[in-house]
């Protein structure tokens, strides 16, 4: 929301005998309290204090009758502006322009005994900010206002309340500011590098360089369990783009979608002998449920090719179920050792697209095609150049006849697997037993094939583009 500033208004000399005594008169609109801040803190830190040194609970705050009509005028002038409260602070101190937030070391004796600042006003203001959040907040109930017109509100009635406890108590406020100098003056002369302050340069170290942006960014945090992380809004806006563009593109070709259970029976997983071998290493188990030992351990899923599979076998009768082509967003565990945010992690989002065909061209072109929707997105959506090719047998897919791949090279000159598509032939199909009924009555197995890009995505497009 835009923010008036007022200039601060020169103040003839009040009616004195003693004409050298000006009035400085800070104004703060809509709680802009930066000027009143940097007044009072001027003041307050200048002036010498006792221990016990408290400002006299009878101060008041004036604002001189020249000043109300200016700060009146200023905040009605702005066109569209919402109705801010005026908040003022006076400072009497020695001959000095009025503009001046400064006091000379020869003004020091001076302003430590005619200092005065209004406790009570500097409450009231802060009460009236907090009944402007509440109006924005029932405001934004209603639709009449945003978001960060709240929290610009908050933010401003938060500082408020910084002042006033200054205020209260300037002996602990001056205590805190110090120790905080000292702190930042310490930790000034060591290494920053690793600290949790900054960007570390990316030639000096790339991985830290990475951890630094997506801190500073605020796009993802660790998460409690290890190797887990809590995606940010910001990073899952990120997130959210992506699902946008992917999931129009796969409707255009006919995928629907679906979701699949999180947790599957062990037995499922054992059935299919390379996919159980592959992925062995990587389950994670529940194996007690309701105060009492399952029966049988239930794997949380790594991927949903076994649980897919259960389902086709019900779904699928003849030909004219094919092609099933299914898609899901979901969550996968996989237990990893060593993580990196976005990159690998115990817990990731992603995409896993599904389907069943009645011939093996059918599920070959199925894998060519959604590895080319990959392959577009990040060349003409991420802008990260990646390379399509197919991985070696031991690289592929646990389960796969062969694993198509768009491999991007990242900043420190290493290869990401940024998205993959495998053909699946029969494997799963006969470990699951999923037929159907051809043009001629026979029984036969489907073909599959299965597809998916994560959250690693964003990681790519940081080491692709970032700079320090």
């Amino acid at each position: 929301s835009a923010v008036t500033r007022l200039p601060t208004p020169s103040v003839a000399p009040a009616p004195s005998p003693t004409p050298s005594v000006r009035s400085m008169t800070v104004v703060a609109v809509g709680g802009d309290t930066m000027s009143l801040r940097l007044a009072l803190t001027s003041a307050l830190r200048r002036a010498p204090r006792a221990a016990s040194a408290r400002l006299p609970s009878t101060a008041r705050m004036m604002i001189p009758t020249t000043t109300a009509p200016l700060a009146a005028s200023t905040v009605g002038s702005h066109r569209g502006a919402r109705p801010r409260p005026v908040v003022a602070a006076h400072v009497r101190h020695g001959v000095r322009p009025a503009s001046s937030f400064a006091l000379s070391a020869a003004e020091t004796a001076t302003a430590s005994s005619t200092a005065e600042i209004d406790v009570d006003a500097a409450k009231a203001a802060a009460a009236a900010q907090g009944e402007t959040v509440r109006s924005l907040k029932d405001a934004l109930k209603k639709g009449d206002a945003t978001k960060d017109d709240v929290d610009v509100a908050v933010k401003k009635l938060l500082e408020l309340k910084a002042i006033v406890e200054q205020l209260e108590n300037p002996a602990a406020a001056a205590a805190a500011e110090d120790a905080g100098a000292k702190a930042k003056d310490a930790a000034a002369g060591k290494d920053s590098a690793g600290k949790d302050v900054g960007v570390t340069p990316k030639s000096q170290d790339f991985s830290r360089w990475y951890l630094d942006v997506i801190r500073e960014c605020e796009l993802a945090d660790y998460g409690p369990a290890r190797g887990t992380m809590v995606i940010r809004p910001y990073g899952y806006a990120i997130w959210e783009a992506i699902q946008r563009w992917m999931d129009a593109d796969f409707k255009k070709s006919g995928v629907q979608n679906a979701y699949f259970p999180q947790l599957i029976p062990y037995s499922f997983i054992t059935k299919e002998a390379s996919h159980v071998e592959g992925f062995s290493p990587e389950l994670a188990l529940v194996t007690r449920g309701g105060g009492k030992e399952l029966e049988e351990p239930l794997v949380v899923r790594p991927t949903s090719e076994t649980i897919v599979n259960h389902m086709f076998t019900q779904w699928i009768q003849s030909y004219r179920d094919l092609p099933l082509l299914i898609n899901q967003w979901a969550n996968v565990h996989r237990w990893e050792m060593r993580t990196r945010p976005f990159i690998r992690t115990l817990e990731f989002l992603w995409q896993e697209g599904h389907t069943a065909h009645a011939t093996a061209e059918e599920a070959e072109a199925r894998a060519v095609q959604m590895i080319d929707c990959y392959r577009r997105f990040a060349e003409t959506v991420a802008a990260m150049p990646v390379i399509v090719g197919r991985k070696s047998r031991v690289e592929s897919f646990a389960g796969a006849d062969c694993t198509y791949t768009i491999e991007a090279m990242m900043g420190d000159g290493k290869a990401l697997q940024a998205g993959t598509s495998h053909n699946l032939g029969q494997n799963f199909s006969k470990a699951f037993d999923t037929t159907f009924l051809d043009e001629k009555g026979e029984t036969r197995h489907v073909y599959q094939s299965s597809w998916g890009v994560s959250t690693r995505l964003i990681g790519g497009v940081i080491m692709t583009h970032g700079d320090d």
